[in-house]
């Protein structure tokens, strides 16, 4: 008769698996910052921005290179709404470092998108000025989209109160 292995939970396994865990948690917040201020140090003329030329040699953004091109695609595409994903995401791993339980993840998530297209949208349809320097507008494609959804769907008066 062959007996089940058992799985039981020592002070060692358990050193090792939280250590990783903290590890891997220090690491994405790490990652989070570095994306997060090379956002904030976003200039349309570094690399691989298609709409000034020539480019900054060397880039202007604090990241370098790599920076660069991370805001650019990031701010291209999300508009400022990755401020709120970012921020989020720094706060969560935070969180989880320091043992705090967060509840009903899928509500979260969908709370998540909600801002993040509404921060997008709201900076393309309130704000007068091009900030990121993109000739379609600072909201990146996801803002623009809501925009010209809502526009079109409630007007200049419903799409303001959305």
């Amino acid at each position: 008769m062959k007996k089940k292995k058992s799985y039981k939970r020592t002070p060692e396994n358990e050193t090792t698996r939280s250590g990783a865990w903290i590890a891997l948690r220090c690491l994405g917040i790490g990652a989070c910052l570095v994306v997060l201020c090379s956002c904030l140090s976003f200039d349309i003329g570094d690399w691989p921005s298609r709409f000034v030329y020539p480019h900054n040699s060397p880039p202007a953004n604090w990241c370098g290179t790599a920076g660069a091109f991370c805001a650019y695609y990031l701010l291209y595409y999300i508009g400022p709404g990755v401020f709120v994903i970012l921020v989020s995401g720094i706060c969560f791993l935070v969180a989880r470092l320091a043992h705090k339980p967060t509840g009903q993840p899928i509500l979260r998530a969908i709370g998540l998108g909600l801002m993040t297209v509404a921060a997008s949208m709201s900076v393309q349809c309130l704000w007068p000025y091009r900030f990121f320097g993109f000739p379609m507008g600072s909201g990146g494609v996801l803002g623009i989209g809501a925009a010209q959804f809502l526009r079109s769907h409630f007007a200049s008066v419903g799409t303001f109160i959305l």
